[in-house]
């Protein structure tokens, strides 16, 4: 072990920081309850520094891979209580190094505060759940949720393509079969296409990242399977802008029949300040009701919008609806907390 990261990384588990951030010739910065700071004590590391760090951290062969691919993530193991999702990349032709920890103990749904109707949705044989939210929200965490409530609720085999692994699980009711982009499979579009013939039930993906995921996502789910993905935007309208993004124009009328088909809900997170200087996750919850499925299939995203403000009794949520209760219930303040999502 490099006798230099253990130091950051025993800083940084002391500072209960997040994130932590190397790159050559720069101050190391840590973040800590969603704010970046270069505390003095953890130094500078130079270019050599760098360097030393990631190749103590990957194997020769990744390493290699990196060199080839300009980036690469991978997960790490600091002790028994500290694992990190990191990201090594290249940065002005020199190497950095980004890593986020990963909460050791898993919560529950209840935990995180998501909306009870999703648990409903997590019975169900097949159709597809989105969680969207910007970088550092917490999807991994509600997604590893979600699978932990299948696994103790529900008998089945569970497939996971992931990058990289973050949580491991053990069998509970269901068969869970993990596997990790590179390490398992080459990469989400090969082990997608394969999935198939491993007789799954329920398919978490990591990440849907181009349109060969997303395509191949639609079909599982239309073949009496339940698939469970995250996409980076902020809004279930975005989402969906997002999704058709991904092909040329003149599919778009497909892509959209297909997701009305098969899309349950979209649920978008956040983490906001509360009164005591923590992170509280708050929710958007859009469900696939009949007028949504027909807003999906015929493109109209004003309409998704306004049918999510006026389906609260359905179970649908918006940002500010769930801030309003949070705040009843003295969590946060709500002027804060609406600031953090603008």
């Amino acid at each position: 072990m490099n006798t230099q990261i253990e130091t950051i990384l025993q800083k940084a588990e002391a500072a209960s920081a997040s994130d932590i951030h190397l790159a050559s010739g720069e101050p190391v910065a840590i973040r800590v309850d969603g704010e970046i700071s270069f505390p003095p004590e953890f130094g500078t590391t130079t270019q050599e520094d760098v360097l030393s760090i990631i190749q103590a951290l990957l194997t020769p062969e990744t390493f290699q891979n990196l060199k080839q691919r300009k980036e690469y993530d991978f997960s790490y193991s600091h002790d028994e209580w500290h694992r990190y999702r990191c990201n090594v990349f290249y940065r002005k032709g020199a190497l950095s190094l980004s890593m986020r920890r990963i909460k050791k103990k898993l919560l529950t749904l209840a935990e995180i505060g998501v909306p009870e109707q999703l648990t409903e949705l997590l019975q169900k044989n097949q159709g597809l759940i989105l969680i969207s939210g910007p970088a550092g929200s917490g999807k991994s965490t509600t997604m590893a949720a979600m699978l932990d409530w299948i696994n103790s609720n529900r008998k089945g085999h569970i497939v996971t393509i992931e990058d990289p692994i973050e949580y491991y699980f053990e069998n509970k009711n269901c068969l869970i079969s993990q596997r990790e982009i590179d390490s398992d499979t080459n990469s989400f579009g090969d082990s997608l296409r394969a999935v198939m013939r491993q007789d799954p039930n329920i398919i978490i993906v990591g990440e849907i990242r181009d349109n060969e995921t997303m395509e191949t996502v639609l079909k599982l789910c239309s073949t009496g399977h339940l698939v469970i993905s995250t996409i980076h935007t902020s809004s279930s309208s975005q989402t969906l802008h997002r999704i058709l993004s991904l092909f040329p124009h003149e599919r778009h009328k497909m892509i959209l029949s297909q997701l009305s088909d098969t899309l349950l809900a979209i649920v978008n997170q956040r983490l906001v300040p509360t009164i005591d200087s923590e992170l509280v996750a708050i929710f958007e919850l859009m469900l696939a009701n009949t007028a949504i499925k027909n807003a999906v299939r015929g493109g109209d995203i004003m309409q998704i919008e306004n049918t999510i403000l006026t389906s609260s009794k359905e179970g649908m949520l918006t940002f500010k609806r769930h801030i309003d209760q949070l705040a009843l219930q003295g969590r946060l303040d709500r002027t804060k907390a609406l600031s953090a999502i603008e």
